[in-house]
């Protein structure tokens, strides 16, 4: 058992290090064959830890390939299996009493869960899902307080940030949202000490970048002017040092993620903006973050991420079109991309809206030009 599991992890170590998607692709793919020989064997009469460490293993294995998954369809399928696999192994860890390994395999079992909440099939299996995954990472969260590891703590804080943000979007009334976020902002601000205080320059940015996100979105539920003024502040300054970070860990795939974070930031101070020059001026940075960000995802062959950046260019340089001719081509170029991805994915309704307007834009049309009606909103 012991030669099956050091193969998979040379194989999965290999993987996630790999810069060329077809290799982690490959590399996963053994990995998780290899792990669930293990895990078969043990079923079949090994020792209960090591069903419990090939279970994780697997889960792990199946959340990373869920990500490079050509399809919605199989992307549910590799989550549900990663959710499957985590679930038994913390079953046998409770049953074990080991509260540090609990911990690990709840923190795990909450991000398969917000994952699989991301591919719901409806809004009501996206909140129960949700809802799964805010009830693991608190009982994570419980444990690591009791164990006092500072670095494991954060990490759990930083994923619970994430499940109030998503429990927010996800909330009816505007009161309920804004209690959800502010409670990820608390819990992301004491990740952000923690991170700092024990010098983790990657776990940092990546906390800062959620500290940002959540600022922005408590931002838009702001019910006064000044504690919007103040979030959207707090989203430009975390953004800002976490890409300061990035680049100078020299690490792409986190440095685009954060890009993006900053497009979005950019675009509501330009919604917020007085000025029509001050708000073409935020609209134009926001649109390079995205260029930026497309050009990383490209590089390192990132399709998932492009399923999501594709559109959101689009959206960014449609308004600057009637202005910027780059823009227009842009938009083109990035609506023809988004087709061809969203299709793979079999979200045929959007693809067709993407593949219209790319149509539309390469025989020569400016949004704004008919009726003399103004650019497309911010």
């Amino acid at each position: 058992m012991a030669l099956l599991n050091g193969v998979g992890a040379l194989s999965y170590r290999r993987a996630t290090g790999a810069a060329d998607q077809a290799a982690r692709h490959a590399g996963l793919q053994h990995a998780r064959d290899v792990w669930e020989e293990g895990w078969t064997r043990c079923r079949d009469g090994g020792t209960v830890e090591g069903r419990a460490l090939f279970a994780n293993n697997v889960s792990n294995c199946y959340s990373h390939l869920a990500t490079a998954a050509g399809s919605q369809e199989r992307r549910r399928e590799f989550l549900g299996k990663a959710v499957l696999a985590i679930d038994e192994a913390i079953a046998i860890r409770r049953d074990l009493n080991q509260p540090a390994d609990v911990a690990i395999g709840l923190n795990n079992a909450s991000n398969h869960y917000s994952e699989l909440a991301s591919a719901a099939g409806s809004e009501r299996e996206r909140g129960e899902l949700l809802g799964e995954a805010a009830a693991a990472i608190e009982e994570a969260i419980a444990i690591r307080r009791g164990l006092n590891p500072s670095a494991d703590l954060a990490g759990s804080l930083n994923n619970a940030s994430s499940c109030y943000y998503d429990l927010a979007a996800a909330a009816r009334r505007e009161e309920e949202r804004r209690q959800l976020l502010g409670k990820a902002v608390s819990v992301i601000e004491e990740a952000v000490d923690l991170h700092r205080g024990l010098n983790l320059p990657a776990d940092l940015a990546t906390s800062l970048g959620n500290t940002s996100t959540n600022f922005l979105a408590l931002a838009r539920a702001s019910g006064g002017e000044e504690e919007r003024r103040r979030s959207l502040g707090k989203a430009v300054s975390t953004i800002e040092e976490a890409i300061g970070i990035w680049r100078g860990l020299d690490l792409p795939s986190s440095l685009a993620v954060a890009l993006g974070i900053r497009a979005n930031v950019m675009t509501a101070l330009a919604r917020a903006a007085d000025d029509g020059e001050q708000q073409f001026s935020l609209a134009e940075q926001a649109s390079l973050c995205i260029d930026e960000a497309i050009s990383l995802f490209e590089r390192l062959g990132l399709t998932f991420w492009l399923l999501q950046a594709y559109p959101h260019g689009v959206q960014l340089h449609l308004p600057l079109a009637h202005r910027r001719e780059e823009s227009r081509a842009k938009a083109q170029e990035y609506a023809g991309k988004a087709a061809e991805v969203l299709a793979a994915y079999g979200r045929d309704a959007e693809a067709e809206h993407h593949r219209e307007l790319a149509e539309r834009l390469a025989a020569g049309w400016v949004p704004g030009d008919e009726d003399g009606e103004g650019p497309p909103s911010l």
